[in-house]
C-alpha cells in the first residue's frame, strides 16, 4: 500500500498553506479522500501528482476555475485554452513593458533633479522644438501628461515673470496651438524649485537676475521633473531653460 500523508505534511512539502489545499478540495480541483477512522484527509502518491499539476497550471496564471475543467477537455479545447492564455500573457507583458518604461522616465527625472541641484547655472542646447498650449479640458493632452508628466512645461517671459502659459511637448495640431518654437541654440539651464503652497513661491527670479548680468534673455521654459519633500516642505522641481538672445 502506498504511503499516505497528512495535510500538514503536504503543505510543508509544497510550501503552500493548508487552507489552500482545503479550498482546492472544496472546489473539486483535488479529489483526496478522508480516512474513515479519524476523518482526516489523506494524500497518496497520485494526489501529490495532482497537486503538482495544479501548481504548474497556477504558475502559468491559469484561473482555478479553468484548471478544474482541464481534465475534461478534449485536445482541441486544451490547445485553444493555452493559445488564448498565451495571448493574454503577451498582452500583460506589453503592459508591463510600458510600465517599466514609464518608471525609467520617472527615475531619470529624479536623477536629473539630483544632478541639477549641484550644478548651478549651466549653458547648453535644448532638445525641444515646439510647445503647444495645454488646458485641463483637453483630454488628449491630459492622456499624454498621464503617460509622461515630464511633457508638462511652463513658458514665462524673462522680462515679465507674471506672464505664464501652460504647455505640453508635442507636435502642434494646428498653428494656433503653438505657444513656443525653438529660435536659438544657447540656453541657460538650472533647477527651479517651487513650494507647493498657497503662494507657490520659487527661486526663478534669483536665477534670472543673475543670468541677465551677462546676457540678454528671452522666454523661460520650465519643464516639470517631479514633486518631493525637502526639509519638511513639498516642492515641485523644474528643469529651466532660458533663451540667450
Amino acid at each position: 500500500m502506498d504511503k499516505t500523508f497528512r495535510i500538514g505534511e503536504i503543505a510543508d512539502f509544497f510550501n503552500i498553506p493548508s487552507s489552500t489545499l482545503r479550498y482546492w478540495n472544496d472546489k473539486g480541483v483535488l479529489k483526496s479522500k478522508k480516512n474513515i477512522e479519524n476523518n482526516y484527509r489523506e494524500y497518496d502518491f497520485m494526489d501529490l501528482i495532482e497537486i503538482s499539476d495544479v501548481i504548474f497550471y497556477k504558475t502559468l496564471g491559469i484561473p482555478l476555475k479553468q484548471i478544474t475543467s482541464i481534465e475534461n477537455m478534449e485536445l482541441k479545447e486544451y490547445k485553444e485554452l493555452f493559445e488564448l492564455h498565451k495571448i493574454s500573457l503577451f498582452n500583460e507583458l506589453e503592459l508591463l513593458n510600458k510600465r517599466i518604461e514609464k518608471l525609467k522616465k520617472h527615475q531619470s527625472a529624479i536623477d536629473e533633479v539630483i544632478r541639477l541641484k549641484d550644478s548651478g547655472i549651466k549653458y547648453g542646447s535644448i532638445d525641444i522644438d515646439t510647445i503647444c498650449g495645454f488646458e485641463l479640458t483637453e483630454i488628449n493632452k491630459i492622456s499624454l501628461y498621464i503617460s509622461d508628466p515630464s511633457l508638462y512645461i511652463r513658458v514665462h517671459d524673462s522680462d515679465n515673470l507674471k506672464y505664464e502659459k501652460r504647455g505640453i511637448i508635442i507636435e502642434s495640431f494646428n498653428n494656433e496651438d503653438i505657444i513656443w518654437k525653438k529660435r536659438t541654440d544657447k540656453y541657460a539651464i538650472f533647477l527651479m524649485k517651487e513650494e507647493v503652497s498657497e503662494k507657490w513661491e520659487n527661486n526663478l527670479c534669483e536665477y534670472i537676475n543673475k543670468i541677465k548680468e551677462d546676457y540678454n534673455t528671452g522666454k523661460i521654459l520650465s519643464r516639470f521633473l517631479c514633486r518631493a519633500s525637502e526639509n519638511g516642505k513639498i516642492f515641485d522641481f523644474y528643469k529651466c531653460y532660458v533663451e540667450i538672445i
